[in-house]
């Protein structure tokens, strides 16, 4: 773990108390997205909708509960949520949570 990596890059990003979306999009990987996306197309739907959407990066959570796009636009991320929604999908705006581990 002492090796650099895309993992270390991106929690050493995270000591001055933002995320920096450089450091995550590299990171942001799922083993599973692949085969449920053959098994599911709606969920191989969402990332191209996230990317049409003008989203920053997109995955899957776990074994696919949920999709995620990632916006540093807030306009853009109500649309695709609004769009989302018009097509009968549950869809929620939300923004990061972020508090320092000695704060926690």
């Amino acid at each position: 773990l002492t090796a650099p990596s895309s993992y270390l890059r991106f929690v050493d990003s995270l000591s001055d108390g933002c995320v920096d979306g450089n450091a995550l999009f590299p990171v942001l990987e799922n083993d599973f997205q692949s085969p449920v996306e053959r098994a599911y197309p709606s969920v191989a739907y969402m990332g191209s909708y996230f990317d049409a959407a003008g989203a920053l990066a997109h995955s899957m959570s776990g074994s696919g509960s949920t999709v995620y796009g990632i916006f540093d636009d807030r306009n853009a991320a109500h649309q695709a949520q609004c769009g989302l929604e018009a097509k009968g999908y549950r869809s929620f705006l939300c923004r990061p949570v972020w508090r320092p581990f000695d704060q926690i």
